[in-house]
């Protein structure tokens, strides 16, 4: 086919109906992580064909009827009637407004407020001294990095702060605060943010390590 001609509708329907129930030539089949590397090294520096490029009026509307013809919404929703149930929904998730419904118990992976806890105790006036004795015994530097890592730290429990929490059975603060295990500066060390986020205990990371339920 030349450059610049185009095909006629009965043509193009001869080509829909001859696709029907096929499916395309390179389905199920995955690029290798070399020819991945190549196609990103050749596209590297040079703007998307798109850039600078808009679609007329005209075919914005030819692609509107077309979606409400084979009743597709647009990945912007132009047009979606939303139930007032789901509207309702939309506006306490945008505010921060927790769901009845799906909230505390109700949740499918609800734990016992483990969260909530968690929150409660690092509040707390105990873990306060704890964080600030780790700091002073590694002198307010990370201990992987030294000054060079800067001064934002964390304080970081060796063995994770939920599995000290599942071990000892701990429901409460009061429990918290008389657990000495948890407490104890053995188990801490200071680290500046980056360090932190590489450890296995970091966030759910440890959670997943072997293979237990996720607290976040």
């Amino acid at each position: 086919m030349k450059k610049g001609q185009k095909h006629s509708k009965e043509t193009k329907e001869k080509m829909r109906i001859s696709h029907l129930g096929k499916s395309t030539w390179n389905k199920g089949i995955k690029m290798s992580k070399e020819y991945c590397q190549k196609l990103s090294s050749i596209r590297k520096g040079k703007p998307s064909h798109r850039k600078g490029k808009f679609l007329s009026d005209e075919t914005k509307l030819k692609m509107s009827i077309s979606c409400k013809e084979r009743g597709v919404i647009p990945p912007n929703h132009t047009g979606l009637i939303r139930s007032e149930e789901t509207k309702n929904k939309i506006r306490m998730a945008r505010l921060g407004i927790k769901r009845p419904d799906i909230s505390g118990e109700k949740y499918w992976n609800w734990k016992g407020g483990i969260t909530e806890l968690k929150h409660s105790i690092r509040e707390s006036s105990e873990y306060s001294r704890w964080r600030t004795k780790i700091f002073k015994r590694d002198g307010y530097k990370c201990v992987w990095g030294g000054e060079s890592h800067g001064n934002e730290l964390n304080s970081d429990h060796i063995k994770s702060f939920s599995s000290l929490l599942r071990e000892n059975n701990i429901k409460t603060v009061n429990e918290a605060v008389s657990c000495q295990e948890l407490w104890n500066i053995d188990n801490g060390r200071t680290l500046c943010v980056p360090c932190h986020q590489k450890t296995d205990t970091y966030g759910s990371k440890s959670m997943i390590k072997i293979n237990l339920p996720v607290y976040n």
